[in-house]
């Protein structure tokens, strides 16, 4: 009572407060400060918002998805570190031309090996190993299986890519075999692609002895057609259980010409003993069978470029998975 300065809410039934001038001021300064950011930050955002659809208009929205491409499924050295327990002697796989290789396994599970390139971790081994260990075994059902994946790599590489891919080493220990069998074509590290209208080019890089296309070792000169002798030797080698660079073959004696004389009567001589037994029931039909693979890479590894791949194909000359087409529906009664 009887204080005519007391003002508050209304509820206390006394006359509301003014606003006093040191308030008023305080609010336009606020006000004078946010209108102008809040104008700066709505130009800043429409002024990036028109020039990403630009670029993006201009570019077929590419730089976005392949951003987004380029970091998916990126992996950082220290979780490579961890997941090989810091490259220790226990995740040791093996060494290679090219480095050693590590076993790992990311947080999420995933076994990888590690050779600069992350990969996919293939617990079967190399077909190498599976050829000449005494502790595994592999019928001529399971080595013509794997010859088709690599036919079929083979195919990818030369007729699939936008570019086609030269592996230029194909051999045993560059067959990588996952838990199911499967093969894969691994170590692309010389590798060639070829340009728009080339069908062949020069390299001062050299592949493993024995391997290598006459036209390869003479001048340098790698082709689609390269891969294809390489396979030719890689599926003799496969089903005979012999390396073309094993001391028993010297001079004009190669493993193509010991194949060669063999067929088709002594074919029995020269491959796997572990795969055409006697006493074995199906022993002509699996004979036949192989002899008939042996032909086809014969074929593969002719001399001259021109007459490799199969003689009879209608399509593709350059196929090499074709190939075995017209064999496969001979050997499934084999097993």
């Amino acid at each position: 009572m009887f204080n005519d300065t007391l003002c508050g809410a209304p509820r206390f039934h006394v006359p509301p407060c003014p606003i006093s001038l040191n308030r008023r001021s305080k609010r336009k300064k606020l006000l004078l400060i946010v209108f102008p950011l809040l104008g700066t930050a709505v130009i800043i955002v429409f002024i990036t918002l028109a020039f990403v659809w630009m670029r993006c208009r201009r570019e077929g929205n590419v730089p976005v998805q392949a951003d987004l491409l380029a970091t998916r499924g990126r992996i950082s050295y220290y979780e490579i570190v961890q997941a090989t327990n810091a490259f220790s002697e226990s995740n040791f796989i093996g060494s290679r031309s090219f480095g050693s290789v590590y076993q790992g396994i990311l947080r999420d599970g995933t076994t990888i090996a590690v050779k600069a390139l992350v990969l996919e971790y293939m617990p079967n081994g190399s077909l190498e190993k599976w050829l000449y260990s005494h502790n595994y075994f592999l019928d001529i059902m399971q080595r013509l299986s794997i010859m088709i994946d690599v036919a079929c790599a083979l195919e990818y590489l030369h007729h699939g890519c936008s570019a086609p891919v030269i592996h230029c080493d194909l051999k045993p220990s560059n067959v990588l075999l996952d838990e199911n069998m499967v093969a894969r074509v691994s170590d692309f590290g010389i590798s060639k692609l070829l340009g728009e209208d080339e069908s062949d080019l020069h390299t001062k890089t050299f592949a493993t002895f024995s391997y290598i296309a006459p036209e390869y070792g003479r001048e340098g000169l790698v082709s689609l057609k390269c891969d294809v002798y390489s396979y030719g030797i890689m599926l003799m080698e496969t089903f005979t259980r012999n390396r073309p660079n094993d001391e028993i073959f010297d001079g004009d004696f190669s493993l193509k010409k010991w194949v060669n004389d063999s067929l088709p009567e002594a074919i029995s001589k020269v491959v796997d003993m572990n795969l055409l037994k006697p006493e074995d029931k199906k022993h002509m039909d699996k004979t036949d069978g192989v002899a008939s693979i042996l032909k086809v890479a014969l074929d593969c590894s002719a001399k001259d470029q021109h007459e490799r791949c199969c003689r009879n194909a209608t399509k593709d000359q350059d196929s090499t998975s074709y190939m075995f087409c017209k064999y496969i529906k001979h050997l499934i009664h084999v097993t």
